[in-house]
């Protein structure tokens, strides 16, 4: 595991806490168990992919 200085905390955390995790301001369903499987299709797999800025949850 890699170990990477956070330039907030100022301490050694594991690379796992750097990764990218995906688009921000998706809206997670309230109960998945009652979307519909191209909802929850739509929901976890599609994404926009618009070129210039994006935002993103790290």
């Amino acid at each position: 595991m890699l170990l990477i200085r956070c330039p907030y905390c100022e301490e050694e955390r594991p690379e796992l806490e750097f990764r990218n995790a995906g688009e921000a301001h998706i809206a997670r369903p309230t109960n998945i168990a009652a979307e519909s499987d191209d909802d929850f299709e739509k929901f976890f797999f599609i994404r926009s992919n618009p070129k210039g800025v994006i935002y993103e949850r790290w």
